[in-house]
């Protein structure tokens, strides 16, 4: 089989995950990106001037980016602000309809309540994925 072989920049959007302690400047990062929006969990930001919505449930979360890969409202960047705010929501969604106390209980144990969540965020991935292709949208 002869080999396909590309040079040069690709056209994709760009798919990038920024991970750091609080205050090293991940959402000002965020905030100068042009046409962004970031989804948050939390209301935060300080004096950063940009343009968020603050989604306190997981399904507020799935909800808006289902709505924005129907309508990115001319944003060019969309972010998570932070994911394991998310994560966190999420794994008290899953308690709830398990009717469980934690991640570890729900299904009868045995990391049921970790695949299931997996799954969900697999979901989220999947959604955002599409939003970058569909839009040519960052994320």
């Amino acid at each position: 089989m002869a080999l396909i072989i590309q040079r040069g920049p690709t056209a994709e959007p760009l798919r990038i995950l920024l991970h750091g302690q609080e205050g090293v400047g991940k959402t000002s990062f965020v905030a100068a990106c042009p046409d962004s929006l970031c989804l948050t969990a939390e209301d935060g930001g300080g004096d950063l001037d940009y343009a968020r919505v603050v989604l306190p449930t997981w399904d507020d979360l799935r909800g808006a980016v289902a709505d924005l890969i129907r309508d990115p409202q001319g944003f060019h960047t969309i972010s998570i602000d932070t994911i394991d705010a998310y994560e966190r929501l999420l794994w008290a969604k899953i308690c709830e309809r398990a009717n469980c106390d934690t991640i570890e209980e729900v299904g009868g144990g045995y990391g049921k309540g970790y695949t299931a969540a997996a799954e969900e965020m697999a979901s989220l991935i999947g959604d955002l994925d599409a939003l970058r292709r569909r839009h040519k949208v960052n994320v």
